[in-house]
């Protein structure tokens, strides 16, 4: 474990280039970002964060271990605000440290602290944000109780006649629907906006802003809105093999029906020539498509981050092996009311469990303690509020 958590709060939003990394991508396994280096002036998809750390002695050693927590830091506090956790984040997000690599991109030294035996380090620290981004809505998209509920709103614009139209059915969304379920999203129909709302109000609620997005995503009992507003337009160009340039510009904002607050703005455009706009459209529209949908599926699960039922974290302290620890996500798996078991990490001689749960709290420690064959047996600690600490019993005299 680290030294304490990040005592500075600053945090600037850098750059939003496209980078290579897809939340398709098998989930934290390949690299997808250059390793970390001191030089201070990054290039790519990057967030500066400042962040502090500390370490136990005056070496230089020392130094090195204080930067190295100075590195996580920033890691840690760019999640309690990108994910407006109001604290510092729970254990479930540890296993992103183990790529910690692959998000910074280089740091600055600010200043060095010696403190009581201790030395303590400012950084400037640069961070991949896409890359973070992706890998920390997978990691929640797995920690989930169920998928998130999704609403569309899909908006067409033509720029030449500078017309607005709502629209359900259309090979837009199709292309949107069809990626987000492969996901494993839950869609809320067409159908139930269209019943709800006539065109002209589906037209106000695009153009008003992230507040009027959240109150009608809310209605349809979605978690997030995704509003995607495409333009289409072609126009003589004699340089074009077909005589025309068609052009497709795709705008898409992930909104989170809980708190309002928009976690995606992204703009994918496209062009192709063309003997004809529609066979041109057919082209550019979907390429266009292509550039945001991914990122429009990472805000979505950001915006999304609660989940039905009430998510627990369980440590079990002195459950040191993985294989013991699956078994008792299994027996986690048995209780009424729990959903989702799974072991987030397994390290320094106890295992971190997060799940869902919507029964009583008293049946579930008795559960626990309970276990089963084979299984050592555990007694609570802690059980308070999301967070349960139980540790293996002590062996009665004469126990094999």
């Amino acid at each position: 474990m680290w030294a304490g958590a990040p005592k500075s709060r600053v945090f600037i939003a850098g750059s939003r280039a496209l980078t290579a990394a897809l939340i398709g991508a098998v989930f934290l396994n390949a690299p997808i970002a250059a390793g970390a280096t001191k030089d201070p002036v990054p290039s790519g998809d990057t967030t500066k964060v400042r962040s502090e750390g500390c370490a136990e002695g005056t070496s230089p050693a020392s130094r090195d271990a204080a930067v190295a927590d100075a590195r996580r830091n920033a890691v840690w506090l760019w999640l309690e605000l990108e994910l407006e956790l109001g604290e510092t984040p729970g254990d479930e997000f540890l296993p992103l440290l183990d790529y910690l690599d692959h998000y910074v991109a280089s740091y600055r030294l600010l200043g060095v602290h010696p403190q009581d035996g201790r030395t303590c380090v400012e950084l400037e620290v640069y961070l991949y944000e896409w890359p973070l981004r992706a890998d920390t809505a997978a990691l929640m998209f797995r920690l989930r109780a169920s998928p998130p509920r999704i609403a569309f709103l899909f908006i067409e614009q033509d720029s030449i006649e500078g017309s607005r139209k709502f629209q359900s059915e259309t090979r837009v969304s199709k292309l949107f629907t069809d990626a987000f379920r492969e996901k494993g999203f839950t869609i809320v129909e067409a159908a139930a906006s269209a019943s709800r709302y006539s065109e002209r109000e589906l037209l106000s609620v695009a153009g008003a802003g992230e507040a009027a997005l959240a109150r009608y995503g809310a209605e349809l009992g979605a978690d997030t809105v995704v509003a995607v507003e495409v333009t289409l337009g072609a126009a003589p160009d004699p340089k074009s093999s077909g005589g025309l340039r068609a052009k497709a510009d795709v705008l898409t904002r992930a909104v989170s029906t809980a708190t309002g607050r928009q976690h995606d703005r992204s703009r994918g455009q496209a062009e192709t020539d063309c003997a004809n706009a529609e066979s041109g459209f057919g082209f550019a529209l979907p390429d266009a498509i292509y550039k945001v949908r991914d990122r429009a599926i990472v805000g979505a699960i950001l915006s999304a981050r609660s989940g039905p039922g009430e998510r627990l974290r369980l440590t079990l302290e002195g459950v040191g092996d993985f294989v013991v620890a699956q078994r008792f996500a299994e027996l986690l798996r048995t209780g009424v009311g729990v959903a989702d078991a799974t072991v987030v990490s397994v390290r320094e001689g106890a295992a971190l469990l997060s799940f869902s749960y919507t029964g009583r709290m008293g049946e579930l420690v008795d559960l626990i303690e309970a276990g089963a064959d084979g299984l050592p047996k555990l007694q609570a600690q802690k059980v308070a509020g999301s967070e349960m600490v139980f540790r293996t019993a002590p062996r009665s005299q004469g126990s094999p």
